[in-house]
């Protein structure tokens, strides 16, 4: 028997590996031994494993057997590539002092090999475990890999020394310690080539910052850094700048501002929004998020095609001019009882997203919810789905129903979220981010049978979906009001001759830890 797939040239089998995850990778070595050491030599490189949740249990003798058992299969793997593109080590594990002569070793290695996109996560994002036990120092020959394009680094230490990193586009920094105030500028200054910076809820990183000759830098973003007081920025092609604090005091100084197209501000940055937007005069998406408006939010700009409001605890009074708005997303955490959607002229809007709770959505409905959505042009292709976390309703035409019927409906369903949208995206991302480990119902009521299916069609083929679920079962309203498991089927709003049901079901977790 032929066997074709090792007669394939290694420049097409390295095309087809680089289009699969991982797991799949390794999966390939067993159709061949050309494939078996066909992906020993393939240039990426992930390490991904999880000994966090152990609970003290996995310091024991089977417990260090296995991980000398991992070491020596990296080492062995390592040893097979002569060169290494993308090298990234994913690591939870209770006492990083154990692995630390190691993981230098791989970084050693990795940058001898010319690599050029280096990503190095230790811990979890949340802290059950003291932050000090999880934190790596980089050695110096990281900050000095000449080759390095991209550098991702979440909760390390960096320590003094020699920084030259020439050739990199993109620096992201997230909970790393910094053992020195400088250290944050000198990283800066030693990137001259840099397209994207980040840094989030760093310490350490001193109270100035200066970006200067930096005419590559496209976007730059700072999260929850509260000890800057300043920061100057002089970035000629400078296209996004996201800033979020509660440091209220930290000045922000460029050299020009026009050409920002995207602006993100959050938490306490909020309240400089009346200061920041004038100086924008080429603006065209705004993004607030996580943060206190205490007074009137005002919103003008001619320029101006994407809104994001996006969980602003405090939403009073807004008056928003925006005459060329396309796209609005709007999911207030609160709202103001002196809040009035009619002070918002939008007369473009067309892709709209709107999440409320129940009680603010009865708020929103008495600020003017229904007036503002029937003035807009793509009202007559708004939905509704109201969720209760295990179960979805959606309404395929929102204006098939009068406002006071759906406030009515809502006001009497165990629903928990209310969603108002023109697209699909929204309904994916709720369904996505749903943590139930079976199967997820959508109780859809259209206005033909016909709709219902293209509405299935088009969620099916949705990649979050695609990533999310395995299989989509378009059932009978009988049979999906069995399935469902909530009271939110008891009292659903009869207002549509077609009904059909939806049963999507999750895909099984996996294990995520890997190695190549």
């Amino acid at each position: 028997m032929v066997d074709y797939l090792s007669m394939l040239p290694d420049e097409l089998i390295y095309e087809v590996l680089s289009r699969l995850p991982m797991k799949d990778i390794v999966r390939t070595s067993i159709l061949s031994k050309h494939w078996h050491d066909i992906w020993l030599s393939y240039p990426n490189f992930e390490l991904h494993f999880d000994f966090c949740m152990c609970d003290g249990h996995f310091m024991t003798r089977n417990g260090y057997r296995f991980l000398n058992f991992i070491e020596n299969c990296v080492d062995q793997c390592l040893s097979r590539k002569e060169s290494i593109e993308n090298f990234s080590l994913s690591i939870c594990f209770p006492d990083i002092q154990r692995l630390t002569a190691k993981l230098n070793g791989w970084l050693d290695f990795a940058t001898e090999r010319n690599v050029s996109k280096l990503t190095l996560r230790f811990g979890r994002s949340f802290d059950f475990i003291p932050h000090s036990q999880v934190l790596y120092s980089i050695p110096e020959e990281v900050l000095n890999a000449k080759t390095l394009v991209v550098l991702d680094l979440y909760r390390c230490n960096l320590e003094e020394g020699n920084v030259n990193l020439p050739c990199l586009a993109k620096l992201s920094l997230n909970k790393c310690l910094f053992a020195d105030e400088s250290l944050m500028q000198d990283i800066v200054n030693a990137c001259p080539a840099v397209e994207q910076i980040s840094i989030v809820r760093c310490i350490g990183v001193g109270h100035f910052l200066n970006i200067s000759c930096k005419p590559h830098l496209k976007s730059f973003k700072v999260d929850q850094c509260k000890e800057f007081q300043k920061i100057g920025i002089d970035a000629p092609s400078l296209h996004q700048l996201s800033y979020s604090s509660s440091n209220k005091t930290c000045a922000i100084h460029m050299s020009t501002w026009s050409t920002v197209k995207q602006l993100e501000l959050g938490r306490g940055m909020i309240s400089q929004l009346e200061y920041f937007l004038p100086k924008f005069q080429c603006l065209e998406e705004l993004r607030l998020s996580n943060g206190q408006a205490k007074k009137l939010v005002k919103i003008s700009s001619s320029t101006l095609k994407r809104l994001v409001l996006q969980f602003v605890r405090t939403f009073p009074k807004s008056k928003i001019e925006a005459p060329n708005l396309q796209t609005l997303e709007f999911s207030p955490a609160k709202l103001s009882s002196k809040f009035k959607f009619a002070s918002w002229n939008v007369p473009k809007l067309e892709n709209i997203d709107m999440i409320f709770s129940v009680r603010y959505f009865n708020k929103a409905y008495k600020a003017g919810l229904g007036q503002f959505l029937m003035k807009l042009p793509s009202y007559g292709d708004l939905k509704m789905v109201m969720s209760d976390y295990e179960d979805f309703v959606m309404i395929e035409k929102l204006h098939a129903v009068s406002f006071s019927s759906l406030r009515n409906m809502v006001n009497r369903s165990d629903a928990k979220n209310i969603l108002i949208s023109s697209g699909e995206t929204r309904l994916a991302q709720m369904l996505g981010d749903q943590e139930i480990k079976g199967a997820t119902t959508i109780y859809l009521a259209c206005s033909s049978p016909e709709a219902a299916e293209a509405f299935c069609k088009e969620i099916e083929y949705h990649p979050i979906i695609k990533d999310s679920y395995q299989l989509l079962q378009m059932v009978s309203p009988e049979v999906l009001e069995i399935k469902m498991t909530s009271a939110l089927r008891r009292r659903l709003c009869r207002a549509f001759k077609h009904h059909a049901g939806l049963i999507l079901h999750r895909k099984k977790v996996e294990d995520t830890s890997c190695f190549t």
